[in-house]
């Protein structure tokens, strides 16, 4: 009926005559997967098990307010802090002098699990951060959000005191070093197999 083995030798004869395809293909289903990985078990987390915390009610939701509209209840928008994005800007400039990323992007697991650990190891300050975006959080509610104590809120990251804005900086420059990496090393591969046929 069919011929599986030969289907797989011709599978792998056409993955080794172009390894920077190969690897760039990899690398996308990685990815894909991973990100559906984390949506599902979110998903699974949040809506079917319930939220892992002792009083889930006591949960809130953040609204964006402006000097401009005080009574607008909605999304926090970057645009409504132009100061906060001009400084978000420098600090992502000068982490993508600082940042390096050393992982081995052909190891997709450590990759994977570099990145899962580099968000998770966020996750505290972020949380501090939001309690520090709430000053007049009461029984009542949340209160209006403070979007300049959040990101100007300082805590622990990676061994060092830092705020969330610049930690959210250097998480945006390794990302951006990791993506470069890899295309750099496709790209290489690429040319080289293009060169020796």
């Amino acid at each position: 009926m069919f011929d599986i083995v030969g289907d797989l030798r011709h599978s792998l004869r056409t993955a080794s005559n172009a390894p920077g395809q190969t690897a760039v293909i990899v690398m996308t289903l990685a990815m894909a997967i991973g990100i559906s990985t984390i949506g599902f078990a979110f998903a699974d987390t949040v809506f079917l098990r319930g939220l892992p915390i002792a009083d889930p009610e006591r949960t809130v939701i953040a609204y964006g307010i402006t000097a401009r509209e005080p009574d607008r209840r909605g999304g926090v928008f970057f645009n409504d802090y132009l100061d906060l994005r001009e400084k978000q800007w420098n600090l992502l400039i000068k982490a993508l002098d600082e940042v390096q990323d050393t992982t081995d992007i052909r190891d997709l697991w450590a990759s994977t699990l570099a990145v899962a650990l580099e968000s998770y190891d966020a996750l505290p300050m972020i949380g501090r951060g939001a309690v520090a975006a709430y000053p007049k959080a009461g029984p009542t509610g949340p209160g209006p959000w403070n979007a300049a104590a959040f990101f100007h809120h300082k805590g622990q990251y990676q061994g060092r005191e830092m705020s969330v804005m610049e930690m959210k900086a250097r998480q945006q420059a390794w990302a951006v070093k990791r993506v470069e990496r890899m295309w750099r090393q496709a790209w290489d591969e690429a040319t080289r197999t293009g060169k020796g046929n």
